[in-house]
């Protein structure tokens, strides 16, 4: 994690906020899950946020690009708030590429978040694989 000095002249952490996207079916859910595992073990206080989820709380009817772009915005205040209470890292996942939401998510986070990606890849070989098991 990065750290930064602060007046009071110790080191503290800076909030990160690590975005995992990729295809569906790349393990976006599973690789947050071990990175949220993996970061807890550390001591660090640790949160994830499935944009799925977050859409899916919802009962709106219309169009796709309304559903997503509500939980996208959704997403990105939940985020926000955790780090609002003092989480250190924040590992958000979804389709956040795909429905638009990118921004909402980025736009609704403090200036002083670090931002590191993890974008997730499945070749047509990988695909295939998978379908025959």
């Amino acid at each position: 994690m990065a750290r930064a000095a602060s007046t009071a002249g110790h080191n503290s952490l800076v909030p990160v906020l690590i975005v995992v996207v990729g295809p569906i079916g790349a393990g976006k859910s599973t690789v947050a899950n071990l990175v949220c595992q993996d970061l807890a073990e550390r001591q660090l206080a640790t949160a994830e946020v499935d944009l799925d989820e977050a859409a899916f709380m919802q009962y709106v009817v219309g169009d796709s690009h309304e559903f997503w772009r509500r939980a996208s915005v959704a997403a990105g205040a939940l985020v926000r708030a955790w780090f609002d209470v003092g989480t250190e890292v924040v590992v958000a996942h979804g389709p956040f590429i795909e429905s638009g939401g990118y921004n909402s998510l980025l736009n609704a986070q403090p200036d002083e978040v670090i931002v590191r990606h993890v974008v997730l890849r499945v070749t047509r070989r990988g695909c295939a694989r998978t379908r025959s098991r």
